[in-house]
């Protein structure tokens, strides 16, 4: 998706190939964010940081999938993964060491 994004969309407007190859990019950093935190899963304070961010991701893009209305595969993906890691954010301090 990043190097080629030719490769998804074959013939596909200069649009949706800048999308294509920027959807890659965030992707790739979000689930960085499960190699970053793996250290620290049972902090508090380290979840809720990462957790915030994924949840923040995953409504924003669920919203701007919906409002462009072509992607409602993807935004419903989106919209499932924005209330897990919203319920998962609101019950971290049930498997967290030190709750604050």
């Amino acid at each position: 998706m990043i190097f080629s994004p030719e490769a998804m969309l074959p013939g596909g407007s200069a649009e949706s190939l800048f999308w294509v190859r920027n959807y890659g990019v965030a992707a790739l950093s979000v689930a960085c964010m499960a190699i970053w935190l793996w250290p620290s899963r049972d902090d508090y304070n380290a979840l809720g940081i990462g957790l915030g961010y994924l949840m923040g991701f995953h409504t924003v893009l669920a919203v701007v999938l919906y409002l462009s209305g072509v992607q409602l595969v993807g935004a419903i993906i989106h919209t499932v993964l924005a209330v897990l890691f919203i319920s998962l954010f609101f019950q971290r301090a049930k498997w967290c060491n030190a709750s604050s």
